[in-house]
């Protein structure tokens, strides 16, 4: 993907979701699953822990690969501001596995987890600069504004 520039705008796509995993917070997902120890630690010392980051792993390669599971994103230009951009990223979750919840994970739960890691692909990818505040609009919908630069 390009950086943003008025040549490029307005701009819209879907990213797989394949792309966000190497960006799943796992130290959030293992303090939620009660762990005391600091990821990435815990998985060195606990086989529960890494059993888990496993398993998790392989269900998340696995809700990339279902047809409709995927990130939409849109940025527009602010409305009397052409150096200023939104990107909306809307997440689509239509083939979501039973697995998660016996694993007692809830769906909202791997939605905020997956929002997590958009927002850090997105800054990874410089796709909106480096500054941004990210705000949920929706349930399955969150905007990222660029900051001006300080």
């Amino acid at each position: 993907m390009q950086r943003l520039g008025s040549a490029t705008l307005p701009h819209e796509g879907r990213i797989s979701l394949d792309a966000l995993i190497p960006f799943f917070p796992w130290a959030p997902f293992c303090r939620d699953q009660g762990f005391t120890m600091p990821y990435p630690e815990i998985m060195m010392i606990s086989d529960q822990a890494y059993n888990l980051y496993t398993q998790i792993s392989g269900l998340l390669m696995t809700e990339a690969w279902e047809i409709g599971n995927e990130l939409r994103y849109r940025i527009e230009a602010v409305e009397g501001n052409e150096s200023q951009y939104t990107l909306e990223l809307e997440l689509s979750l239509e083939n979501f596995s039973e697995i998660w919840a016996l694993m007692e994970v809830s769906r909202e739960r791997v939605i905020s987890y997956l929002y997590i890691a958009a927002v850090a692909y997105v800054r990874h990818s410089g796709l909106l600069g480096l500054r941004f505040a990210c705000e949920r609009i929706s349930e399955h919908t969150c905007r990222l504004s660029l900051l001006p630069e300080s």
